[in-house]
């Protein structure tokens, strides 16, 4: 069918596409056009950057694909549909490329039945050969083999999102006895290690664990203690201080209207607020939140004679840092929040970008819920960057759109845009925010690159520097010097005549 870019948010393809991407993810290369749509559809969470329908590989083989995606940082997995490879020892070498690069390969292959052969002949002119041979060839090249798309998709998801596990030894956690024993017998299959606690850890779970509950790995750690956080974390904690290179959680919800133990089932993945004494650790409040997963970093801010913690979200919230108790909220904002909101006199600024972009201008003032009101100062859906936090310098707002290296400016008083959307060339994806100083505003990329550019109305390039190696991290500036934590290296660059 063509190529997707979801870096770039462009695309060479017949229809409608589905699809999300946060700056990374898995490129994916099938030899069906199809198949390669229905896996935009997914509604897995998967982190897409790129997806190609190669077909018959009349020009460009599976591996030419994966050559050229591997050079790109965004890319941390390849995911693979094989009907059948024409140059065995191309794809050796590239798979042996990734490997090093610590980009795996996780390959689906088709065509392994004997109508299913015939029908890959008919499909793409390729012949599939034994399953036999291409799980000796994948086994040798340390490329991940799965039997279907779900288990290709979910492999893809967690090596972009938690990367490639150390080892094979996991600790497991269900609140079941059988799904114990299915994760037990399942992991002899694909040589995965469930170790048994050490001796001490095991008797400290046996003091924390109900007495019908038996110490193993995996722990089936029984329902009387089932979606109560002061019991079960205790038993978290103590069991992962033994050495694992993961863990996981076995967790499951009632059906919709089926409410009776739905805070149980929350409990065990709840999301919460709550603020701690500094200098014991103990709590001086919690509340609740009906709110997905976030990253943004909570704003204190003194307002009057109040104090509030702002914390973004698809419904910003205001707290009381006295009590908790909720001062005001304000809906509409995108999902899965990351940046962090800024003030400016008596309002704050909020943005998010996933998948589309958001900003709302909101009264410190406000109270209760002002969503949708006149309350609001302004609104725009032309700016909000996904991961990184914009600036706000001298009065303007300085943010990128969505993942993409897109830059606004706007009025920080009126919403009023003076910079409109400009690409800025010479990076792709931002995850450090913008900083200024010296009446400049410094854009660093995930390739290193900086752009440097004068505050002002208009859109005023001074400098492009490239540091050599990626960086997430925002750089900090401290009197005359900004330092930039790279990959490998920690920069530090001086002005030596400041003005």
């Amino acid at each position: 069918y063509g190529l997707i870019n979801f870096i770039d948010r462009v695309a060479l393809w017949p229809f409608s596409i589905g699809g999300f991407c946060p700056g990374y993810g898995a490129a994916i290369i099938t030899q069906s056009g199809m198949l390669s749509s229905d896996i935009t559809m997914n509604q897995r969470s998967v982190p897409l950057a790129y997806m190609i329908s190669a077909g018959n590989q009349s020009v460009l083989q599976l591996e030419d694909y994966i050559d050229v995606l591997s050079e790109r940082d965004e890319v941390r997995a390849f995911g693979l549909h094989v009907e059948g490879l024409k140059d065995i020892e191309s794809f050796s070498r590239v798979a042996r490329k990734v490997l090093e690069l610590n980009k795996p390969i996780v390959a689906l292959k088709t065509g392994t039945s004997k109508i299913g052969s015939q029908l890959t002949i008919s499909h793409t002119g390729s012949l599939s050969g034994t399953n036999e041979l291409y799980q000796a060839l994948f086994e040798r090249l340390g490329v991940i083999s799965v039997a279907n798309p779900a288990q290709m998709l979910e492999t893809l998801k967690f090596i972009c999102v938690n990367g490639i596990p150390r080892g094979n030894r996991v600790m497991g956690f269900t609140c079941s006895g059988g799904g114990a024993t299915m994760l037990a017998d399942h992991a002899e299959r694909i040589n995965i290690q469930f170790p048994p606690p050490s001796a001490g850890v095991a008797a400290n779970l046996a003091g924390l664990l109900p007495g019908i509950a038996e110490v193993s790995n995996p722990l089936d750690y029984t329902t009387p203690i089932w979606g109560i956080p002061e019991k079960l974390q205790p038993v978290f904690e103590c069991a992962l201080t033994d050495d694992y290179d993961a863990a996981l959680i076995v967790q499951d919800f009632p059906l919709p209207g089926l409410d009776e133990s739905k805070g149980y089932y929350l409990n065990d993945s709840q999301s919460f607020i709550e603020a701690m004494d500094a200098k014991t650790g103990k709590t001086k409040w919690k509340k609740d939140r009906d709110a997905a997963t976030g990253w943004a970093t909570p704003l204190i801010v003194k307002y009057k004679d109040q104090v509030q913690v702002i914390v973004n979200a698809s419904t910003v919230r205001s707290y009381d840092l006295a009590d908790g108790s909720i001062i005001w909220e304000c809906g509409g904002q995108t999902g899965n929040p990351i940046p962090t909101p800024m003030v400016l006199d008596d309002m704050v600024i909020c943005m998010t970008g996933f998948r589309s972009s958001a900003c709302f201008a909101i009264p410190l003032d406000s109270k209760g819920d002002v969503t949708g009101s006149d309350e609001i100062i302004w609104s725009s859906r032309e700016v909000g960057p996904y991961v990184p936090t914009g600036v706000l310098y001298k009065g303007v707002v300085y943010a990128t759109k969505t993942s993409s290296p897109t830059l606004l400016a706007l009025d920080a008083k009126t919403g009023e845009i003076l910079i409109d959307a400009t690409r800025l060339d010479g990076i792709r994806t931002l995850y450090s925010s913008m900083v200024a100083a010296n009446d400049h505003i410094y854009a660093t990329g995930r390739n290193g690159n900086t752009i440097v550019l004068k505050h002002g109305p208009k859109l005023n390039i001074v400098a492009t520097n490239e540091l050599g190696e990626p960086v997430d991290a925002t750089p900090a500036i401290v009197g005359n010097q900004i330092l930039i934590r790279g990959a490998n290296s920690l920069f530090c660059f001086e002005n030596s005549s400041p003005e």
